[in-house]
């Protein structure tokens, strides 16, 4: 059974309100309310594990009422650096994964781009693999990025640590359209401090 009580103490531990959990997970503030005041006992998994993600707990917790188990850091892999120091060593995508005691299909999303963001006992697991610094996987901060690039590329996109789906053209279109707008804000910024 869902745990009320759960929900509203990791709530209030972080100080959100009922809108902005509501607004998170995409469902409304009544709705929000009743599941902390146990009318509804058995929400959707999708709310579950919205719920886990905003408040980086195991959805699991949410069904039992236990202590959070609190997720792990992620960190952004460098894919080049990745791929590359893989290619000079001149190992297969199934020798790197056996070597670095990862699932071959974990080694490829990351390598593709799929997923991009990693725990970091798993970069550590690459780094002592590779023989290299956990620091040299790492995405470096760049000075130039093409953002727009970058999204129709992806199916993920990360905004302030939340996940964003846009393998469906619409949404891409939308967090396209709002680039765009920020483009324009961030130019007429730059032309009034000129």
């Amino acid at each position: 059974m869902f745990s009320a009580e759960f929900l509203k103490k990791l709530r209030k531990n972080n100080g959100y309100t009922l809108k902005k959990v509501a607004e998170y997970v995409g469902i409304s503030v009544p709705y929000i309310s009743s599941l902390e005041n146990g009318r509804i006992k058995n929400p959707s998994y999708s709310v579950i594990e919205s719920l886990a993600k905003l408040f980086r707990v195991d959805p699991r917790n949410f069904m039992n009422g236990d202590d959070p188990i609190i997720r792990e850091p992620e960190s952004i892999v460098d894919i080049t650096a990745l791929r590359d120091i893989r290619f000079t060593r001149k190992w297969s995508v199934s020798e790197a994964a056996e070597r670095a005691g990862l699932n071959k299909s974990t080694l490829s999303l990351i390598e593709n781009g799929k997923r991009r963001a990693v725990s970091m006992a798993t970069l550590t697991k690459l780094a002592t693999a590779y023989n290299v610094d956990v620091n040299d996987l790492l995405l470096k901060r760049e000075e130039y990025v093409d953002l727009t690039a970058l999204v129709m590329q992806s199916d993920t996109v990360i905004i302030d640590g939340q996940e964003i789906d846009v393998s469906v053209e619409e949404a891409m279109e939308r967090l396209l359209a709002v680039l765009r707008m920020g483009a324009a804000w961030v130019r007429e910024v730059g032309k009034r401090e000129e």
